[in-house]
């Protein structure tokens, strides 16, 4: 039985249909409620490779079941390699050639056809249990700020069998988390700029409950650049594959072999990653697929070929870190916009953190010094609230006119002195540039954005809010 996935009960079928290798194509005369029977190899050219996809492409087809003849060497990365841990919908079996041929299956065609029928009856009796997965996360402080690079990559192996032999996974994960170790120490005495964050992800074989908790937990305004270190310990000939086209000048700065991928990550964390971050890159190796996964052992994997990994991964982060760095915002640059909602246009800075628009009144107070002063208020403030996820950065509005003011942040009214927020907005607008105005408002947008006690509709929470800011 493929994996450990079968449901259970009681199944009965009586119609089959041989569907040759099980693509899409095979079910263009599929008696919807028949088992569906197809051979494990594949044929030269298919797009479907793994025993799962097929299985659901059987089950999305109206299969009662699916009989998969074992006709090749069952290899481990093409089934019991498992992208979720759901239950299958419908009971799928190995069975012998032998087999295939009392059902009325030609072994040497690939050619759909209709089987005779047969009653076949199955019951299956499934004992399921959890288990608790663990998430290692270790960060390594950088010279300067809060920016951090965010490398992950899974913990977990196959397992092993009742007679003792393990399945280490070496190419699939164990590479990566000693390429990991060493970064670590390389890094404790080569510091970078940056904060590193290395988190070593558990629980990728089931519900990818590991990388959802980190995602939880990793305080994503903070994060330059991730890293998904898929499949190492080939050649290090890395190719990375990135998710958002504004990250293509640094995908092609880090490996000649750069891809745009903005979806289709089979089982790489990225699947997961790639919602709460645009910046984003899978890493993998070449030479990294194996086919017999009892020899994926850590000591297989070619000295020279490690160590050439490890000082790839190295200039790699060094790279983003540089190029990061060269983009910093420049505190005396300055240009305009328009601002639709009050039908003016006016000045525009950014900083690291903020968004600043405002009218020639106030450009004398918004000095370098000011801009760098309000970047600290927001690390700081982060702190304060517990690391809120803010995927944006904040705006700012000094305007003259008050009622202007209140516009631009959807304010009900006039704002004549201080300032007001707009937590859904990620904005505020102050009468004037005031560091304390800056610290205030912004700790409602960060609380907000923290889940904690929105100030919409509840004057308890507004009061708390204000005293706390």
């Amino acid at each position: 039985m493929p994996f450990s996935r079968l449901p259970g009960g009681n199944f009965a079928v009586q119609e089959l249909d041989y569907v040759g290798s099980g693509q899409e194509d095979d079910y263009a005369r599929f008696r919807k409620g028949a088992a569906a029977v197809f051979r494990y190899t594949t044929n030269a050219g298919d797009a479907l490779r793994g025993v799962l996809d097929r299985i659901q492409v059987a089950a999305k087809h109206g299969a009662k079941a699916v009989f998969i003849i074992a006709d090749g060497e069952l290899k481990v990365g093409n089934y019991e390699h498992p992208l979720r841990n759901q239950v299958l919908d419908i009971p799928a079996v190995y069975i012998t050639p032998e087999v295939a041929a009392q059902l009325g299956v030609d072994p040497s065609s690939f050619t759909p056809s209709r089987l005779p029928s047969k009653k076949i009856e199955m019951k299956f009796e499934i004992e399921r249990g959890n288990a608790v997965g663990y998430n290692l996360v270790g960060k390594l402080r950088g010279t300067k700020g809060t920016r951090s690079i965010l490398i992950v990559s899974n913990l977990d192996g196959f397992g092993k069998l009742p007679d003792g032999r393990i399945y280490e996974t070496a190419k699939g994960s164990a590479v990566a988390i000693g390429l990991m170790t060493d970064l670590m120490d390389y890094y404790q005495t080569h510091r970078p700029e940056y904060n590193i964050i290395f988190a070593m992800v558990g629980s990728k074989w089931t519900s990818h409950e590991g990388i959802r908790d980190l995602i939880r937990k990793i305080n994503w305004g903070t994060i330059a650049y991730t890293f998904d270190l898929y499949a190492l310990g080939g050649k290090g000939e890395f190719f990375v594959t990135y998710t958002d086209d504004r990250q293509k000048e640094l995908a092609l700065r880090l490996s000649k072999q750069a891809f745009l991928n903005p979806g289709d990550f089979g089982n790489a964390f990225s699947a997961e990653l790639s919602r709460e971050t645009a910046r984003l890159f899978l890493v993998r190796d070449d030479d990294t697929w194996i086919d017999d996964s009892l020899t994926d052992r850590f000591a297989n994997v070619d000295a020279n070929n490690y160590r050439k990994n490890l000082e790839k991964l190295k200039s790699m982060i060094d790279e983003t870190i540089r190029y990061d760095i060269a983009r910093t915002p420049d505190y005396n640059s300055v240009g305009t916009a328009y601002l639709d909602v009050i039908r003016k246009s006016v000045n525009r800075m950014e900083t690291e953190y903020f968004e600043i628009y405002f009218e020639n009144e106030y450009s004398g107070k918004l000095t370098p010094d000011f801009l760098r002063s309000m970047d600290e208020i927001y690390e700081r403030l982060l702190k304060a609230n517990y690391y809120p996820s803010v995927k944006q950065k904040i705006k700012v509005y000094y305007l003259k006119d008050e009622y202007d003011r209140g516009r631009v942040i959807d304010h009900p009214g006039p704002i004549r002195h201080g300032g007001a927020a707009n937590g859904k907005l990620l904005a505020f607008s102050a009468e004037g540039p005031a560091l304390g105005n800056v610290a205030h408002e912004l700790n409602h947008i960060l609380i907000d954005a923290k889940g904690i006690g929105t100030l919409e509709n509840n004057p308890l929470n507004a009061f708390l809010q204000e005293a706390h800011g």
